[in-house]
């Protein structure tokens, strides 16, 4: 049985004393590289400074900033009543919101029109030497585009247009450009989709004018053919006059019967009679057939319920025009109305001013970031360089080195 004196190290273990003394062994190679890589920074940040800005190779930029309002009381959509917006939609009008108009202000402003206009006006391609570039235009507005921006506060309704550039008066004149380029932009837009929804809503107007010029020229139609203004009117006449006849046959019938019993079949006053059951027949039976009157026509019972519907259909669907066009003279009215009081979509809360400190990049950063990885990769080298002189001292390790550089060669012939 072993005994504690007896147990022997594991050969393969490491301890935080051997890494330790490995880090003592080399420290002046991390000493050194650590010192030389953070004299190197510090002078690489220095030199960067002491160079104009324009020339130096590591310059500082500034980035000009704009703010602008976002009127929220302008939008697509102009509220109405629930029935109001339900006839609305019939007539093909649509009552809801628009889209932000942040996101696009924004994906206008990263557009490549707007961008090669900018690119144009203050000649980027010669202040960023572009000209010789192989895509000098797909350069420059990928330039421009990786240095301008648009951000939206959608609390205070705002948004905040910047541009950062080695050269402050530049980029404020862009920031300040853009921002007035927007606003033409969105009033210009704003103009046009009022002319547009006028124009749509006028052809509407029109449409349905015409509808119930139709309806009502349907309705002379009916009314000329048959006399009818007033179709319950004109069913309660024929109805009661219909019934008026029928009683008359009726009573007339009794009366009859009566001479026949006390005079003569051939009596003069039960022909008189028979005559004029025969007149009251002769009126049902046209009320019941139709005829035609002065050039009025009297509907037939087979064909009243056919003119009963025509007659109620055409009143609704005229009811419906008369109501769908009142919604539509609104809108107009609206519209015209929103076209004269309506601000524009942005207002320039505040322009850029050319910004008195610079806004990157962070030389102290930089150097803390350099300095602290050298070190790390000293500490890296330090275990390397322990490594490569363990092998060295290890003639089992050099034996299977030489026999592999051997074989690699054999292999290589």
């Amino acid at each position: 049985m072993d005994t504690p004196e007896n147990i022997k190290p594991d050969e393969d273990e490491i301890s935080l004393i051997d890494l330790l003394a490995v880090l003592i062994k080399h420290r002046w190679l991390i000493i050194i590289t650590t010192g030389l890589s953070a004299v190197g920074i510090l002078a690489f940040s220095v030199g960067s400074l002491l160079l104009p800005n324009e020339k130096s190779y590591y310059p500082n930029y500034y980035t000009a900033k704009s703010i602008l309002s976002i009127n929220s009381d302008t939008s697509s959509g102009i509220s109405m009543s629930s029935e109001m917006s339900g006839l609305a939609a019939l007539a093909g009008i649509s009552t809801d919101s628009g889209p932000n108009i942040a996101a696009i202000a924004n994906k206008y402003m990263l557009s490549d029109s707007f961008l090669d206009g900018l690119i144009k006006e203050f000649n980027l391609l010669e202040v960023y030497e572009l000209i010789d570039s192989k895509y000098p235009k797909t350069d420059s507005r990928k330039f421009v585009r990786e240095n301008i921006s648009l951000n939206e506060d959608s609390d205070s309704a705002t948004i905040e247009i910047s541009y950062k550039d080695i050269d402050r008066e530049l980029a404020t004149q862009i920031v300040n450009r853009v921002a007035v380029l927007l606003e033409n932009k969105f009033q210009d837009t704003s103009s046009n989709e009022t002319s547009i929804k006028k124009a749509l809503l006028e052809e509407n107007i029109a449409v349905v004018e015409n509808k119930i010029n139709s309806l009502l020229n349907n309705f002379e139609v009916i009314q000329g053919k048959y006399g009818i203004y007033d179709i319950d009117l004109f069913i309660e006449n024929h109805v009661t006059t219909l019934l008026s006849f029928q009683s008359e046959l009726l009573a007339k019938d009794i009366e009859i019967e009566t001479y026949k019993t006390n005079f003569n079949i051939e009596d003069p006053i039960v022909a008189k009679l028979k005559q004029e059951r025969d007149s009251i027949q002769s009126g049902i039976n046209k009320l019941k057939d139709g005829y035609s009157m002065e050039n009025t026509v009297i509907p037939s019972e087979q064909d009243l319920p056919g003119l009963v519907r025509e007659y109620t259909e055409i009143s609704l669907e005229l009811e419906l025009q008369k109501k769908i066009y009142l919604t539509l003279v609104q809108e107009y009215e609206l519209v015209k109305l929103t076209a004269m009081s309506t601000p524009p979509n942005f207002i320039v809360y505040e322009t850029a001013e050319v910004p008195e400190m610079k806004s990157g990049p962070s030389r102290g950063k930089l150097s803390i970031i350099v300095t602290m990885a050298m070190f790390f990769l000293s500490v890296f080298m330090a275990f390397i360089v322990e490594f490569i002189e363990n092998i060295k001292k290890d003639s089992v390790e050099m034996d299977k080195l030489r026999i592999g550089f051997k074989r690699k060669r054999r292999n290589k012939q």
